[in-house]
């Protein structure tokens, strides 16, 4: 498997113009002859395999190496938004909850309702966490303790952040509103 190496570059290079519609620099005006009109017209094989060959090789690595920066992307904003969310803290949160919701069940537990329970508190924890660290950014960059956490150091936006704060927020009062206090 190629990695980060010359021949990755140009193939990532060569399906960008080829997705942006950049014809000088997409790979079959620079690989491929132009026959011309007598070559065309006598020889129907002008053109040699090998260009398409290695054409359809550069992007096969474009598309290889897109993958991987997409799974890049993904393991990047879930890192950020572990941090953001505290989730080790939130979980104490919801073991506490959890155990509330067993206590008061009685005889039977519902675990379809303790699940949304704990789900729900999960996501309403992590929002809760998430604005906190996004209402302290300016103080969390000057300790020590807390200027490498995603806001102050700049792996995420102020924006970003609080988007997924609304958006969990909201997810996990709607789920614990519908499921767990609709009776």
């Amino acid at each position: 498997m190629w990695r980060g190496g010359a021949t990755a570059a140009s193939a990532a290079r060569a399906l960008r113009s080829r997705m942006l519609g950049d014809p000088i620099h997409h790979p079959s005006t620079a690989i491929l002859p132009i026959p011309s009109a007598r070559a065309a017209c006598s020889a129907p094989s002008a053109v040699s395999p090998a260009p398409i060959v290695a054409e359809a090789a550069a992007a096969s690595v474009a598309v290889s190496s897109g993958a991987r920066s997409a799974s890049d992307v993904l393991r990047h904003y879930g890192s950020c938004y572990w941090e953001l969310s505290k989730a080790r803290l939130s979980a104490l949160v919801v073991a506490t909850s959890g155990a509330g919701y067993v206590l008061g069940s009685g005889s039977i537990v519902d675990i379809a309702g303790l699940c949304y329970t704990c789900t729900g508190t999960m996501m309403v924890a992590a929002s809760a966490n998430t604005l906190n660290q996004v209402f302290e950014i300016k103080n969390d960059a000057k300790m020590k303790r807390t200027m490498r956490r995603p806001l102050p150091s700049g792996r995420i936006s102020p924006v970003h952040a609080a988007m997924w704060a609304t958006t969990v927020g909201t997810a996990g009062t709607a789920l614990l509103a519908c499921k767990v206090c609709a009776g």
